[in-house]
């Protein structure tokens, strides 16, 4: 549920005054339950300047209440609708449409385009259930078999047909590309997104929520923080912003063509973006899917994946 905002379009007497206090001439307040013993009666009022000032008047504790009062009276109005600054109820909302469903299968194609450098593509299926993931490869003609087995975000196999033997990942590969593409294992492997990142709301747009995520404490991941754009109808992500533990913005991948058959919502195309390689992406797009055939557990084994099967 999206944070209750009040819009104010000013005047231009409004619009001097927020000037001078360096606010946005679209001024939005918003409202945030924060609990007993808050400041202001419980409520937090974002947005220096929000509201009717005039021309040359300071922002003070009485008007900053004048203006929480007008917009308690409109939350009140329409039915108490408002949410915590926090954003972990949107994250855990996605977290449960994207695990939805009890297992998917996926035929992708992947395009990746680095400068200097020929398209390289590739064709595999993806096998889902829960956290668990099998990937098998049907093209170029050199990776025709290789499979990869994914149990969890830190525990991954792969089955390289020229040897005919089964290896594990080694956890720091997990931060790399994943076989040459610009989506690291890590990237691949998140269905969870509450167990790793605690969330704030950052800001409401039209039809969608930008959040702040940053990991919780104990949490592994090679990422010190995520920006991730929720669509409002959807509830599901369009676009996620990766920053590295130096803080530097290095990856963004977008999400988009939703198909929402069968009350499973999957996005139909991702690119990912890395900013490191000069902007080189991977684009993966379904050719086909579907949900929830009734795989069963054995599918997802270490065993089954040295039988190729």
């Amino acid at each position: 549920m999206a944070p209750l905002e009040k819009r104010w379009h000013p005047s231009a007497r409004s619009r001097t005054a927020n000037a001078r206090i360096g606010d946005h001439l679209d001024t939005t307040a918003r409202i945030y339950p924060e609990g007993p013993g808050t400041a202001v009666g419980g409520f937090k009022l974002l947005g220096a300047g929000a509201g009717h000032y005039g021309a040359g008047e300071e922002v003070t504790r009485v008007g900053i209440l004048r203006e929480l009062m007008a917009a308690t009276a409109l939350w009140v109005a329409l039915g108490g609708v408002a949410v915590a600054g926090s954003g972990d109820p949107l994250i855990a909302n996605l977290d449960r449409l994207v695990n939805k469903p009890t297992d998917t299968w996926f035929r992708f194609e992947a395009a990746t385009d680095e400068p200097g450098k020929a398209t390289r593509t590739m064709a595999f299926n993806v096998q889902n259930k829960g956290a668990r993931r099998l990937v098998d490869f049907e093209a170029p003609g050199d990776m025709k078999g290789t499979r990869v087995l994914v149990l969890s975000r830190q525990q991954m196999y792969v089955y390289l047909p020229a040897y005919s033997k089964v290896r594990r990942v080694a956890s720091h590969v997990t931060e790399q590309g994943f076989m040459g593409t610009t989506f690291s294992d890590e990237d691949m492997s998140t269905t969870r997104y509450g167990e790793i990142y605690s969330a704030e709301v950052l800001m409401e747009g039209e039809g969608s929520t930008t959040v702040s995520m940053h990991p919780r404490d104990g949490a592994r991941t090679a990422y010190s923080k995520l920006e991730m754009v929720i669509d409002t109808a959807l509830a599901l992500p369009t676009e996620i912003r990766f920053f590295n533990r130096d803080g530097m913005h290095v990856k963004t991948e977008t999400r988009s063509e939703y198909d929402c058959g069968g009350g499973v919502c999957t996005p139909g195309v991702m690119t990912m973006t890395d900013h490191r390689r000069g902007d080189a992406r991977t684009t993966l797009r379904v050719l086909e899917r579907r949900v929830n055939t009734g795989v069963p557990d054995s599918v997802f084994s270490v065993r089954n994946l040295e039988r190729g099967r």
